[in-house]
């Protein structure tokens, strides 16, 4: 019963943040300190690891998808263009490796579930049972 309730208050809160765009991450990064400059430097190669020491393993849907658009202006302060062309050059000098891509919103809560070392953005909270994950408020 108890665990019913507080998923309710879970997916109230979630509404309330009322963003095009959701930051979520395994429930074990409680402990990090996820803001707006960290999430932009994690989306952008130049934060690599947790506190843990694990590589950090960002992944978003395609860049063509419109919450995804608006993360990038909000938060990374690029459009879907800007954002491509800059991982190209840093692929192509090998300085990193882009963020994983996904088509669906279920398909990045499955990657962030089974990877407690991944972070990703998705458009909208989860229908169904949030366990096991925690969502950040990028202001």
């Amino acid at each position: 019963m108890k665990i019913i309730f507080l998923n309710v208050i879970f997916l109230f809160s979630l509404n309330s943040f009322a963003k095009d765009y959701l930051v979520l991450s395994n429930d074990t990064k409680r402990d990090e300190v996820i803001d707006r400059e960290t999430v932009k430097n994690i989306f952008l190669g130049n934060k690599l690891y947790w506190k843990s020491g694990k590589r950090i393993m960002p992944v978003h849907l395609s860049v063509e998808d419109s919450s995804f658009q608006v993360f990038l202006e909000e938060v990374v302060d690029m459009d879907s263009t800007q954002f491509t062309s800059y991982w190209r050059r840093k692929l192509f000098s090998g300085r990193a490796y882009p963020p994983k891509q996904f088509e669906k919103d279920d398909m990045i809560i499955e990657f962030i579930r089974k990877n407690n070392a991944g972070i990703g953005v998705i458009s909208k909270a989860p229908d169904k049972n949030s366990n096991g994950l925690i969502f950040f408020q990028i202001d």
